[in-house]
């Protein structure tokens, strides 16, 4: 159950109690202090009429000092607890009517679109990424403050929990194109399974930070591994390499079979030198 509900359910069984004590208590003061006897059900409008202030009806005044003091003192608590209704009730009941309310599901219409299961910053590139290309998707987050602040930015997103077959439902996996999860490595293993169950024939791109673990994925059903290092390291050595040939390919052509060359190369783990080489005949290797 909510806990809003809890505290609102609590919170009325405390009320009751209170007016079925205030009953039972007025109804034997009456008969001991006033010599009045009434039913239960006529203590009970007594004590309805007291905490809702709408007065005492034919009961009043009293005679003894007994029932006076009784009667100052359940005011007192009636209005104690008309208080603590405002802050258990009134308030969440108006928070909740003046609040954004992220979406718990995709309209039935929504399709071809791809399920991003992500809370890294590598999401927010692949959302502008999205959006360039005008290719719909749908984030699915568990946390009502990320899911809030995805909403307010005008993001397609759904509040549910992405490791469950319920929430990837909920953001429609069968009618998407792809899913893409990027959480953790162990968040994203249970999301795949979950995708497997859902949707077996979506295909899955599942991002890992070890390398190590990307078999693992593989066996639960992603289709597409993607280790964030691995890209890195092949990015920074094609760029190495690339900046390396073009420093050699701007070469001096002397006569017919020679070249003459230069290139600054870094050695060792001290202070980088500087090495220059030259380029012997065209036909043979270079020689530093």
């Amino acid at each position: 159950m909510d806990p809003w509900k809890r505290r609102v359910v609590w919170y009325a069984g405390f009320v009751l109690a209170v007016l079925v004590f205030t009953a039972v208590v007025y109804r034997w003061g009456m008969r001991v202090y006033e010599g009045e006897t009434q039913t239960f059900i006529e203590a009970i409008r007594f004590s309805v009429e007291m905490f809702s202030t709408t007065g005492f009806g034919g009961d009043a005044p009293w005679e003894s000092q007994q029932m006076n003091a009784f009667i100052a003192v359940m005011d007192l608590v009636g209005m104690i607890l008309l208080l603590g209704a405002l802050p258990v009730v009134a308030t969440p009941l108006l928070e909740s009517a003046f609040e954004t309310t992220v979406p718990r599901q995709l309209d039935d219409d929504y399709a071809g679109h791809v399920v991003i299961c992500s809370d890294t910053a590598r999401a927010d590139t692949l959302v502008a990424e999205f959006d360039s290309h005008d290719v719909p998707y749908a984030i699915v987050e568990p946390d009502d403050d990320r899911a809030l602040d995805h909403y307010e930015e005008e993001r397609t997103v759904v509040r549910a929990d992405p490791e469950s077959a319920a929430g990837l439902e909920a953001a429609r996996l069968s009618e998407a194109r792809a899913l893409v999860t990027d959480v953790s490595d162990r968040v994203d293993a249970s999301i795949v399974l979950a995708a497997s169950e859902v949707a077996p024939d979506v295909p899955v791109v599942s991002v890992v930070e070890d390398p190590d673990r990307e078999r693992y994925h593989r066996l639960a059903g992603a289709d597409t591994v993607v280790s964030p290092r691995s890209v890195l390291g092949e990015s920074l050595a094609d760029k190495v390499t690339t900046a390396l040939r073009t420093d050699i390919d701007e070469a001096v052509t002397i006569g017919e079979s020679l070249r003459l060359a230069r290139w600054r190369s870094t050695t060792g783990a001290g202070w980088p030198g500087r090495r220059w080489g030259r380029a012997g005949s065209a036909s043979g290797p270079a020689s530093t």
